[in-house]
């Protein structure tokens, strides 16, 4: 028919004028921009995933960290040989290992009780020379068990806001992510003002002891390391988790991201 095919011939015509008047570079906008937001929408998931993951393994690497320095008796350490000693000791938050274990409330009463033997029944001053070193290892031993068993109700404080904050991660909502935050920062505000207070105290106490003899200092050992190693840890899982609650904030609510972007004032 011929006036099917002149209308046929009109529709084709009139696509060549659409097309060669610009209309698809109109539209195009609207296409790209659907494209590009899908992208960029996928990067964020992406990198989501991966931040969550980092600060998930992390978490457990700082767990075991945490476990370690806590059943390990190796916070401060002193080799076989020094000023006399067959054995080496190793110092940890529960006691002293040497050639046997002793708790620290262990050594302490027993320096207390050489010096209530020394000084007698107490009526005179503690003059003598012996008398003298085993009362200050008598006060430093007992500053030694307090510090000591502060940082372990520190650690074990520390474990369990490490733990919460891992399960809060795992949930991956907004509302946990800023649970966890803040159990970091409990954690971090806890653990590094507690490892440098135990550490002074610990060279205190025995700097005290060399006043009136001489006794080895223990130096720091494979724990003192590893709690540094869980303070920058804690720190950094801090700053992650901050990172991941805006990208999971945007991913959640993508609309806010967009009133703010509109409502920002142009340079």
């Amino acid at each position: 028919r011929p006036t099917s095919c002149a209308r046929s011939c009109s529709i084709i015509a009139m696509s060549v004028e659409l097309a060669r008047s610009g209309l698809p570079a109109v539209l195009a906008p609207f296409f790209e921009s659907d494209d590009e937001e899908d992208e960029e929408e996928e990067k964020i998931v992406v990198k989501k995933t991966f931040m969550s993951y980092t600060v998930i393994y992390m978490t457990v690497f700082c767990l075991f960290l945490q476990s370690m320095c806590l059943l390990v008796q190796g916070w401060r350490y002193n080799a076989a040989g020094m000023q006399g000693y067959t054995e080496s000791r190793t110092y940890g938050l529960i006691g002293v290992s040497g050639k046997t274990f002793m708790s620290h409330y262990q050594n302490y009463d027993q320096a207390c009780f050489y010096h209530t033997r020394i000084a007698g029944d107490g009526q005179g001053a503690c003059n003598m020379a012996l008398c003298l070193y085993y009362r200050a290892k008598c006060q430093s031993f007992r500053q030694v068990m307090v510090v000591s068993y502060t940082m372990l109700v520190v650690m074990v404080t520390t474990m369990v806001a490490t733990f919460a904050g891992l399960f809060f991660v795992l949930r991956h909502d907004s509302f946990f992510l800023g649970w966890a935050r803040r159990m970091w920062a409990l954690a971090f505000c806890l653990f590094v003002p507690g490892l440098v207070a135990f550490n002074m105290q610990i060279d205190s106490a025995f700097a005290e002891i060399n006043k009136h003899g001489m006794y080895p200092t223990p130096v720091f050992y494979v724990n003192t390391y590893c709690a540094m190693i869980v303070c920058a840890v804690l720190g950094a899982n801090m700053i992650l988790t901050s990172n991941l609650l805006s990208m999971v904030k945007e991913i959640e609510n993508p609309e806010d991201s967009d009133e703010d972007e509109a409502c920002a004032v142009p340079p």
